[in-house]
C-alpha cells in the first residue's frame, strides 16, 4: 500500500516496483457501498483519486484504466 486516506488506498504491486513505467490500483472501499478500483501512472491527490474513482472507478474485475502491457 502507498497510502490511504479513510476508505480510499492506492495499491502499488511488487511488480511495479522500480518499474520504468509504474501504474498503481485506486481502491475504494465502501464509498455507496459498493468497491470501486481504477488504475493510474501517477499518484494523485485523495480528492483527486475519489474524483477518478467516481467518474471513472468500476468492479476489480473490469481492471478500468488498467495500462496495456
Amino acid at each position: 500500500m502507498v497510502g490511504n486516506c479513510g476508505k480510499l488506498s492506492i495499491l502499488a504491486y511488487e511488480s511495479v516496483i522500480g518499474a520504468d513505467d509504474p501504474a498503481f490500483e485506486l481502491l475504494d472501499r465502501g464509498r455507496s457501498g459498493r468497491v470501486l478500483t481504477y488504475w493510474v501512472r501517477v499518484i494523485p491527490t485523495p480528492r483527486q483519486a475519489a474524483v477518478l474513482l467516481e467518474e471513472h472507478g468500476g468492479l476489480p474485475e473490469e481492471e478500468r484504466g488498467y495500462p496495456p502491457n
